[in-house]
């Protein structure tokens, strides 16, 4: 006999899904029938929309195909409103996360403003069917201001109300009838101009203005009763299962309770029919709220465990969709109960399960939307309670722990931050060191390679000259052979000279390197130079150091700075008669001075520049001599003074 009826089913399901299909494919053909492919799509998705309430399959269907043929032609619109719809769709059927995933996917592909409108507008719908109402009216906002751009004002009125009906929800009397008017305004425009008013998407399955406007009681029953009299509507599950709440929750309030109780229960047969857990779980909580109305009024115990069955029914399933407004109510209800029942530990408990749902609504909503929204008080009257209850079910000693758990996580959180901030600072140290390391690098290598190209590659080129010259003895006389000869050794001496002095210079730029200071006497320092430079006959050299000076430092450093300066003076002889040069050295004040001075031409400040700027670019005529002398003497903290004067000479002084 099952398997009879199993047979019967299948074929009953098989005929029905061809039924299905069937349709689909008809409007799919007459679709067909538009000429350019955009108006095929738009068919499509304006046949899905009718068919998105009442039949979930068809409308699924339908904008699929409606997706596919825009894809197919890179139609972005109708990419979008066939993604929109998708969304739509799933989420008359509770499928939240699968309904945000479409109108994302709808947001990327909008192109045009009033499409972009539309989406944003759904996406507001779904932040209202997941109690974020401060969301919701940011996306509104957002499907407003769009639509105004585009003088469109049926979606203008629908997004008003909408806006209006949300600020119910965040107990903003004022505003809702500021936008509510606002919506009756566009509307009186619309009747003027003879055009279609669409249905306004909010409020959602909670129905807020009916339940929170009780003296509009009698004007709803007769607009929803007229509802469910037109034929249309009964085909339509889903409008027909909230009509039926909505008129469940007037007669609730009315006192009607055997008719509220009729409502209910066909509302709650459709809504499990449809498979849409978030209408269910508010038409139970619903049922909840009659047991409890009536148990008050009869005060029977029966119907105080009805109410009970049926919101601890409903509270898993708002909690899991995120559903915390009709979460937090159902909570706080049971509270309720269990303290009429005298069972205080189960009460506290969910009084306790009501703060903590009620505070997710204003931590995930009201903080990060309080740009938009202001002075949200949602719940306000209800967290009062809340706070009251808590107050007489509460120990000292439970208040206490609380307080003691709470310090304990701002402890270990602002601890946490602090370590991570510490970490970051440390990071940022060490990035800007070798960023510092890297420029320092970058700057030595320019500087070397331009001294290598000035100061190396000339006294080469000499060399290679004459070592040409030599291949053909006979352009040269004797006399100019000697001369020569003896100019090429010395430049060959004064580049030996250089690239000791380069390696040095090259050494100094190195992190590890530093000076290593010792007792010298400048009397030393004077008999090398004397010996470096004793080839220069031309030259009158003098030294005067009467006190016997002594000095703690690097020798190598100062015999490179000594060395340098004397090249550099006997390089402005050219044209001097009688060229001399003349080195001193004495103690003033605990500091030592060695001076040299020559008898040259002279010179201006900015020619000396150099021994000051780090950035002076390297490879003018100085070439090596007064960068490796800025560098050294800075690293051995010695301090370099310049005396020059035109026709007379100049002097420099090194103070040690």
């Amino acid at each position: 006999m099952k398997s009879v009826k199993w047979i019967l089913f299948s074929l009953f399901v098989a005929q029905f899904n061809l039924a299905q299909n069937k349709l689909v494919d008809s409007i799919y053909q007459v679709s067909l029938l538009e000429k350019s492919l955009s108006k095929q799509v738009d068919f499509l998705n304006d046949s899905s929309v009718k068919y998105k309430t009442k039949d979930f399959d068809t409308a699924n269907s339908l904008a699929q195909k409606a997706l596919e043929l825009a894809t197919k032609n890179n139609y972005s619109d109708g990419i979008a409103l066939a993604n929109r719809n998708l969304g739509i769709v799933s989420m008359n059927q509770g499928k939240y996360d699968q309904a945000e995933s479409y109108y994302n996917s709808a947001l990327s592909a909008s192109k045009s403003p009033k499409v972009l409108g539309q989406v944003y507008g759904s996406i507001g719908r779904l932040k209202a069917e997941v109690s974020d109402f401060l969301g919701c009216v940011k996306y509104q906002f957002k499907a407003l201001e769009l639509f105004e751009k585009t003088q469109s004002y049926d979606l203008q009125y629908v997004t008003l109300y909408n806006i209006a009906n949300t600020y119910i929800q965040l107990n903003e009397i004022e505003k809702y009838k500021e936008y509510k008017n606002k919506a009756q305004a566009v509307k009186e425009l619309i009747d003027k101009q003879k055009a279609t008013v669409l249905e306004p998407l909010l409020p959602t399955s909670k129905q807020a203005t009916s339940e929170k406007l009780t003296n509009h009681d009698d004007v709803a029953a007769v607009y929803f009763e007229k509802k469910l009299s037109d034929t249309n509507a009964i085909e339509d599950p889903l409008k027909k299962c909230r009509d039926q709440l909505a008129l469940g929750k007037i007669n609730i309030r009315k006192g009607n309770f055997t008719e509220a109780k009729k409502q209910l229960d066909e509302a709650l047969h459709l809504a499990q029919k449809i498979k849409n857990k978030i209408l269910e779980a508010d038409i139970l909580k619903h049922l909840g709220d009659y047991n409890f109305a009536l148990q008050q009024k009869t005060n029977s115990n029966s119907n105080l465990y009805k109410a009970i069955h049926y919101y601890e029914k409903a509270l898993p399933i708002f909690t899991a969709e995120k559903q915390y407004l009709n979460a937090t109510e159902s909570a706080s209800n049971l509270g309720e109960l269990y303290e009429l029942l005298g069972d205080y530990k189960q009460a506290n408990f969910y009084q306790k399960q009501a703060k903590e749902l009620n505070d997710k609504v204003f931590t995930s909503s009201t903080k990060s939307s309080a740009q938009n929204i202001e002075n949200q008080y949602l719940l306000k009257i209800k967290n009062q309670q809340i706070r009251i209850q808590e107050l007489e079910l509460k120990s000292k000693e439970k208040q206490r722990l609380i307080l003691i758990i709470v310090a304990l996580a701002l402890s270990l959180f602002g601890g946490l931050f602090w370590y991570l901030s510490n970490i970051r600072k440390k990071r940022n140290i060490e990035l800007r060191k070798l960023n510092e390391e890297l420029d320092q690098a970058n700057r030595v290598k320019t500087r070397f390679f331009s001294i290598l190209n000035h100061d190396l590659r000339g006294p080469v080129s000499k060399i290679i000259s004459y070592l040409q010259l030599q291949k053909q003895p006979d352009i040269l006389d004797e006399e100019t052979n000697k001369r020569l000869q003896e100019q090429t050794i010395d430049g060959a001496e004064n580049l030996l000279n250089s690239m000791e002095d380069l390696l040095l210079w090259s050494k100094g730029q190195m992190d590890n390197f530093k000076p290593a200071p010792k007792l010298i006497l400048v009397e030393d320092l004077f008999n090398d130079i004397k010996r470096v430079f004793s080839g220069y006959h031309h030259i009158t050299f003098e030294y005067y150091n009467t006190e016997n000076v002594s000095v703690t430092t690097d020798i190598d450093y100062l015999k490179t700075i000594a060395r340098n300066l004397t090249s550099n003076a006997i390089n402005v002889f050219k044209t001097v008669n009688n060229p001399k040069i003349i080195w001193k050295a004495w103690q003033e004040n605990g500091q030592v001075y060695i001076s040299i001075t020559d008898n040259g031409p002279g010179a201006t400040l900015q020619q000396f520049k150099a021994l000051y700027d780090e950035k002076e670019v390297v490879g003018i005529k100085t070439g090596l001599g007064l960068h490796l002398i800025r560098d050294l003497a800075k690293a051995i903290d010695c301090e370099i003074l310049v005396d020059t004067k035109a026709n007379e000479g100049t002097t420099i002084m090194l103070k040690l």
